[in-house]
């Protein structure tokens, strides 16, 4: 819930050429976490405070108990925020998760590995770590047992060259995504993989824009 004590202003003490020249910088300090400050109607209009005190496109500094966000003031009635680099108009968050899951294909038993998904607003960075077992199984693809949450499904299909391991050589290989979640690696043109030596894929990072 909005608490005044935790709003700083700074009008008329922004630069030495005035408050009506330049945009001044306030600071709002809270225990709310960044997904309660950025729910429709947090702020009351005007922040409660006087309407001369706090304008349209000033800058607000959001200092959550999970995250810190620079934000313009777009309207005081009602309040809106925008973020100050040139992301969607809505409260940017970010978000860094690992998620467990089985990669299995050519593998005799599926290998438990990893992931870990970094996204900011719509920006998604994907990060597998190096896989290496011996392959026995004659398999077309990598395919993983989890696939990605909803908040990370890929705007449009992804399909990006990576180095895939195979008769315990690096080759050259595809990571695909589709616009479901569904995670697959697999070798160029979509070749078997050999049943001798060791099979799977060199640590990498993928990046794509989600929904």
């Amino acid at each position: 819930m909005f608490n005044s004590e935790g709003l700083f202003t700074a009008s008329g003490i922004f630069n030495a050429s005035a408050y009506g020249v330049a945009p001044a910088l306030h600071t709002y300090h809270t225990e709310d976490d960044i997904a309660t400050v950025s729910a429709p109607d947090y702020f009351p209009n005007f922040f409660n405070t006087d309407p001369l005190d706090i304008r349209v496109k000033d800058i607000l500094f959001l200092e959550c108990s999970d995250f810190n966000l620079i934000t313009v003031i777009d309207s005081l009635e009602p309040v809106s925020l925008i973020p100050f680099i040139n992301f969607p108009t809505n409260i940017v968050t970010d978000n860094d998760q690992s998620i467990s899951t089985n990669a299995s294909g050519p593998w005799a038993a599926p290998e438990s590995i990893m992931l870990d998904a970094y996204n900011l607003s719509k920006e998604c960075i994907l990060t597998f770590p190096a896989v290496s077992a011996a392959c026995t199984v004659a398999a077309t693809s990598i395919a993983f047992s989890t696939g990605l949450p909803a908040a990370l499904f890929p705007a449009y299909a992804i399909s990006k060259p990576i180095l895939v391991l195979d008769n315990s050589l690096y080759v050259e290989g595809n990571i695909n995504l589709s616009t479901g979640g569904v995670i697959t690696i697999e070798k160029l043109n979509g070749a078997a993989f050999t049943t001798t030596g060791n099979a799977g894929f060199a640590g990498f990072s993928v990046s794509f824009k989600t929904i």
